[in-house]
């Protein structure tokens, strides 16, 4: 099954990151939590390989960036962390910058870690 889509490029500040620049969910109608998942996933030992085999490189952490009115993005919060707040200037909303590590654990254990927190949020 299809989760989400996520885009990710070399760092657009140098250094042995990759940049996230699009990362969301499929509509669903069972669990509301799918972007968190999208995340977590994000971070696995799995998706750490993948990167490196293809962009052939050693990759080290991610950092990504959202636009929002509120002060955190619940979406990344616990998964990733704050590490710069700022405000776009063209319409006022807020920009937080997050970088995270990879974790040890595989694609299968964060699904399993998420659905143990999240899945019973249903919609």
């Amino acid at each position: 099954a299809v989760v989400g889509f996520i885009e990710f490029t070399r760092s657009k500040f140098g250094g042995s990151s990759v940049y996230v620049n699009s990362d969301f969910a499929v509509p669903n109608t069972r669990y509301a939590r799918l972007s968190k998942l999208m995340v977590m996933l994000l971070v696995s030992k799995d998706v750490h390989a993948f990167l490196e085999r293809k962009l052939l490189m050693r990759v080290t952490g991610v950092m990504t960036t959202a636009f929002t009115e509120r002060p955190v993005s619940m979406k990344y919060r616990g998964v990733l962390e704050l590490v710069k707040r700022g405000v776009k200037k063209e319409d006022g909303r807020h920009f937080l910058n997050y970088e995270g590590t990879f974790t040890d654990k595989s694609a299968q254990e964060v699904y399993a870690e998420w659905l143990n927190k999240y899945g019973s949020k249903a919609r």
